[in-house]
């Protein structure tokens, strides 16, 4: 009888520590799908209804602090890599915000769907040409530092190196305050992430 009873015990235990283990990893992706979602609003809200700037975006990103590893969204997130989703809803963001502006802006005005433009300009081949390639020449820099940001694998510093000159393009001869964001942030991300690969080699060495 007595070990019966144990064996019940220790059963119930067990169902109620599975119990428990469910319902936080619930409110684990609850709490995340908020997260995401408030930031999101947060963002467009306040460029696309009050005339806000994007550095809105760099000022709200660190919300994704909030972000916890759970067993649907964020399955892979550690202490490590904690600041990768804030440098991909920055990339992202500002890509996407660009885009909108060079490409789908005008393309939706002239269909006559768009009451309200965010930019008013005279649209000319050489005008969307020029944007949408510098808009291009940040994706190699955006897509391996997020990469980094996410895995912390190490990056062979001449990739580094070659990829910092191209953001130099869209920071300086776009005409869009998003796509000087993107070469801006790229620019000190790189340079960040050098700095800290050369003092993790020479700790390396040291050990």
């Amino acid at each position: 009888n007595n070990n019966n009873n144990n064996n019940n015990n220790n059963n119930n235990s067990n169902r109620n520590k599975y119990n428990n283990s469910n319902k936080l990893n619930w409110i684990e992706i609850i709490a995340n799908f908020a997260t995401l979602i408030g930031f999101g609003l947060s963002v467009v809200l306040n460029i696309y209804f009050y005339n806000g700037s994007e550095i809105t975006i760099l000022v709200l990103a660190p919300i994704l602090l909030l972000l916890s590893k759970d067993d649907a969204l964020f399955t892979d997130l550690k202490e490590n890599n904690r600041y990768a989703p804030i440098g991909i809803a920055i990339s992202i963001s500002l890509i996407y915000w660009s885009f909108y502006l060079i490409v789908l802006q005008p393309v939706i005005a002239t269909m006559g769907f768009l009451r309200y433009q965010i930019i008013n300009y005279n649209f000319s081949w050489f005008f969307f040409s020029k944007n949408l390639i510098l808009l291009s020449l940040t994706f190699p820099s955006h897509i391996l530092i997020n990469r980094y940001l996410w895995s912390h694998n190490s990056i062979n510093e001449m990739i580094w190196a070659l990829l910092l000159p191209l953001n130099l393009f869209p920071l300086f001869f776009s005409d869009f305050s998003s796509l000087n964001l993107l070469g801006l942030s790229a620019l000190i991300t790189i340079i960040v992430i050098m700095i800290v690969q050369r003092k993790e080699k020479k700790l390396a060495m040291q050990i």
